[in-house]
């Protein structure tokens, strides 16, 4: 399965890109959204840069995110991160 994702473009090269997701860097293709530039906030998908957002979307996403691929909580525990 794969996760749309909220990811920050850091640099560009001929046809791809590098983003910044959670701290860690991806190598991510240009192909659908080739007029991206450093900088731009992005949802990428499968490898693929699919398309710019806003930061405040971006934010958003990846707050519901980090919910979606937090463990569970334990048994009457609330999950952290939802507000």
């Amino acid at each position: 399965m794969c996760l749309a994702a909220p990811a920050r473009v850091v640099s560009l090269g001929d046809g791809d890109a590098v983003v910044e997701l959670g701290g860690r860097r991806f190598p991510a293709s240009t192909l659908f959204a080739a007029d991206v530039q450093v900088g731009d906030w992005v949802v990428i998908n499968g490898g693929a840069i699919v398309r710019r957002v806003d930061p405040d979307q971006a934010e958003r996403m990846a707050r519901a995110f980090r919910v979606a691929t937090s463990p569970a909580p334990a048994a009457g525990e609330e999950r952290s991160g939802a507000g």
